[in-house]
């Protein structure tokens, strides 16, 4: 696990949700420190797998349908998490849905990366933000649908922060252009 994920993680408190959980090393670690942790995927394959691991609560179900019974208090976007938005333009919809999950003075634990490295100096596409994927993952013989994925920079994420009441509390730098922290949303 990268030093950015391990020093977000001890940030965590109180009720947590792991949002695309995936294998549940986040969650498993948490639960081990004794939080009450919910793991949020929609993969059924990874669920699975995160119930022989251990995990205690599994929510398998898509993140835009998901209205939990109980609010958290912290809510992870732990590698990369925000791309789970697909599009720049999608990030405000998808910060407001995570809100919507959190008890008052709670918080969102997130990274991501900035990608602008990637292009020459002034060579950014001009059909897209620059941070926009489309991606297919292949494990064995199986093939997912393409999707869309993005990596936010630390500029563009402080705008939409702002147009959606948010701060970023707590700005951390990892090693390779990530960088994450701690969200909180102004009351």
């Amino acid at each position: 696990m990268p030093a950015l994920e391990k020093e977000l993680l001890q940030k965590a408190s109180g009720r947590v949700l792991d949002v695309g959980a995936a294998a549940g090393s986040h969650s498993l670690y948490l639960q081990e420190q004794g939080l009450d942790v919910t793991a949020l995927e929609m993969s059924p394959l990874a669920c699975e797998l995160m119930q022989r691991r251990g995990i205690n609560s599994i929510e398998r179900r898509d993140l835009w349908s998901y209205e939990p019974d109980e609010l958290f208090d912290s809510v992870l976007l732990i590698m990369n998490g925000l791309g789970l938005a697909g599009t720049l333009d999608q990030l405000p919809k998808f910060l407001d849905k995570v809100r919507s999950w959190l008890r008052p003075n709670g918080q969102i634990l997130f990274d991501s990366s900035d990608v602008s490295y990637l292009y020459d100096p002034g060579y950014f596409p001009e059909d897209r933000y620059f941070g926009e994927f489309r991606y297919r993952f292949r494990y064995g013989g199986l093939l997912s649908t393409t999707f869309p994925w993005v990596f936010v920079d630390p500029e563009s994420l402080k705008e939409v922060l702002n147009k959606v009441g948010g701060e970023w509390t707590e700005e951390l730098k990892g090693d390779h252009y990530d960088y994450g922290g701690v969200i909180r949303f102004r009351e």
